[in-house]
């Protein structure tokens, strides 16, 4: 187990979250008040890289909603958007050779549900006709 390995266990724990380790990574399911909120996060260390990643937290959109998706993409701090033909994804890599501080791993979990928290009940609105700078902060 590498140092990072055993840093992120820690951090887990002192995040104060329920999560599991399996092959691929480590898992942390997310459950939101409405069903559309429920998400997991994948934690992958893949050094020097630790990449945090939340597959598909919405379908596909059409061109027009993937345009303005790609407009937001510039307003998020941190978090970059992901989207393939299984849908909308986000990820957040942190660069770790030098090691890890957990304000480093806070601020990339923080990041994520935050943009996640922001961004979903309008990807499933279907009168948000444009996604915006408000709705990104």
């Amino acid at each position: 187990m590498s140092n990072i390995q055993s840093m992120l266990t820690y951090f887990l724990e002192r995040y104060d979250v329920q999560y599991e380790e399996k092959d691929f990574g480590i898992l942390i399911p997310f459950a939101g008040e409405e069903a559309y909120d429920d998400y997991i996060i994948i934690i992958q260390l893949e050094e020097p890289w630790l990449r945090f990643y939340i597959p598909a937290i919405a379908p596909r959109p059409d061109a027009t909603r993937c345009l303005q998706l790609m407009q937001v993409q510039d307003r998020l701090r941190g978090a970059r958007l992901i989207v393939d033909n299984s849908g909308i994804g986000l990820v957040y890599e942190l660069y770790v050779k030098a090691g890890l501080a957990y304000e480093q791993f806070e601020a990339a979990l923080d990041t994520l549900t935050g943009t996640v928290s922001l961004l979903l009940p309008y990807l499933f609105s279907p009168a948000a006709q444009v996604i915006g700078a408000e709705y990104v902060g």
